[in-house]
């Protein structure tokens, strides 16, 4: 049986990719492919093949999911499955991980070798989608933005949550105070976010 890895990367039609081969599952399956998305691998199947917060049981995560992935991989050949595929740019590195290191995966090469020790060196081809430089850290950043928006939302509501219960229990003038100064606060906070996105070079990004 194939077992092929489709490790992204992010921003290169990875999610549509995804879409179709979940959408085509039932007709690939009479073709003996079998297909796993990010729903499986996340918190699922490769749990605890990457460093990171995992839960305290006293066990070896690394070899739990290789057993948890030797017995997907057993039933699935089992079952008459030629081909499996599996689908995640994480599995190359989280994106947000790229922005913090100001690289282009540089966690890789170590990420997919511990990738093939959790698949005991079963897996039989790799696929990864590119695009141009320029284009790639263009749509990163503009999902980034998009998400530092939402969080901003986010935050201007919880404000408006914590002034709202501060009402409840102070007096009228301190209430008065206590909005002046968060207002202050908040305004000053967004106006350094911005500063620094301003002044941030991303000549180095660009460059990748």
């Amino acid at each position: 049986m194939k077992v092929i890895l489709h490790i992204g990367a992010h921003r290169c039609a990875t999610r549509s990719f995804q879409n179709y081969m979940t959408r085509k599952s039932e007709t690939l399956s009479q073709y003996g492919i079998a297909f796993m998305g990010p729903e499986r691998t996340r918190k699922g199947l490769l749990h605890g093949v990457q460093p990171g917060a995992v839960s305290v049981t006293g066990r070896n995560p690394v070899e739990r999911a290789r057993g948890r992935i030797s017995l997907q991989l057993a039933g699935l050949h089992n079952a008459g499955t030629a081909a499996v595929v599996i689908s995640d740019a994480a599995m190359l590195q989280p994106l947000e991980q790229c922005f913090a290191l100001g690289a282009l995966y540089p966690g890789a090469g170590e990420r997919l070798s511990r990738l093939d020790h959790a698949f005991s060196g079963v897996v039989t081809d790799v696929m990864l989608n590119i695009r141009s430089p320029e284009s790639f850290w263009a749509s990163a950043m503009a999902v980034r933005l998009e998400q530092f928006l939402r969080e901003l939302r986010v935050l201007a509501q919880q404000r408006k949550e914590v002034i709202h219960r501060a009402k409840l229990v102070l007096r009228p003038k301190d209430t008065n105070d206590l909005r002046l100064r968060v207002a202050q606060q908040q305004a000053q906070h967004l106006k350094t976010s911005i500063s620094t996105a301003a002044n941030y070079d991303y000549t180095d990004l660009l460059l990748c």
